[in-house]
């Protein structure tokens, strides 16, 4: 092993070399990612995610109305997304849409990518 090779396992990385941002329609989830793109000095994800909702009888089918719909759901989360990406393109960052439980979903991204988390407001 070189110098540099030992050297650059060393080198501390920066608290803000990834962050990962939940995204909803709120204005409060846009602000957060304005804020991450000023902060963030390496990988900027943003996460959308839909479908299961702990309203909906603390995750029991019975829980859920007949009339759910889950690509309406879908849908909303990747416009907001789209919005979202269309403000902050210049900070190039990665989105996704997941289907799931909003704070699960976001904890396991955080896990994926080794993330600073930032979430907007509470669930």
């Amino acid at each position: 092993m070189s110098v540099l090779t030992e050297h650059a396992k060393l080198a501390p990385r920066t608290l803000f070399s990834r962050v990962l941002v939940g995204i909803d329609s709120s204005e409060e989830s846009r602000e957060a990612a304005l804020q991450a793109t000023a902060l963030a000095e390496g990988q900027l994800t943003m996460l959308a995610v839909y479908g299961v909702r702990a309203d909906f009888g603390a995750g029991t089918p019975i829980g859920i109305p007949v009339y759910y719909d889950g690509d309406l759901d879908r849908e909303a989360a990747e416009d907001a997304l789209s919005r979202v990406r269309d403000d902050i393109a210049a900070a190039d960052p990665s989105g996704k849409v997941v289907r799931g439980v909003v704070w699960d979903a976001l904890l396991r991204e955080a896990g994926h990518i080794n993330a600073l988390q930032l979430i907007e407001r509470e669930w």
